[in-house]
């Protein structure tokens, strides 16, 4: 991260974009956040490549702006993957952009943003889940569906 942040100063200092890279690589995620600024400095990444070595879970969080510099993504067999388990509410507007099934996007959705926290149905919570459930009405209701029936699963 912090590595990514200070790039400009890095490169003023003499450090070599290679070697500013590889203190990234650990992290990809702050490769694709500084994708183009790194490659006008003549690192020469291949988003492919960038993408690949990125969990789903942080693919699926930038999509956007991998795409925008030219992957190739499916945002549902991101969904598919296993290692995905949690989808954020704020990105659901983009992932539906991109062609992702609802049903998919509702099977990744939290217990918490539909209600069920720590263990119980909170009945007071409403500002969040309230705004999922009036923007997302068919989102919000597959998601709930599917955690109470998960809650009635465990309590049997």
């Amino acid at each position: 991260y912090y590595t990514g942040e200070n790039i400009d100063d890095l490169l003023k200092a003499g450090a070599e974009v290679g070697n500013i890279i590889a203190n990234m690589q650990t992290e990809p995620k702050y490769v694709l956040e500084h994708f183009e600024q790194l490659n006008a400095n003549g690192a020469n990444l291949a988003i492919e490549d960038v993408v690949a070595a990125m969990d789903p879970i942080d693919v699926l969080y930038s999509l956007t702006e991998a795409m925008k510099f030219g992957a190739n993504i499916d945002v549902n067999d991101l969904l598919d993957s296993p290692e995905v388990n949690k989808v954020w509410v704020h990105k659901i507007d983009e992932m539906l952009a991109l062609g992702a099934d609802p049903q998919k996007i509702a099977d990744k959705i939290s217990p918490d943003e539909v209600g069920y926290t720590n263990g119980r149905w909170d009945r007071y919570g409403y500002s969040s889940r309230d705004a999922f459930n009036k923007k997302y009405p068919e989102i919000y209701k597959l998601a709930y569906d599917r955690v109470r029936s998960e809650v009635v699963a465990m309590a049997a």
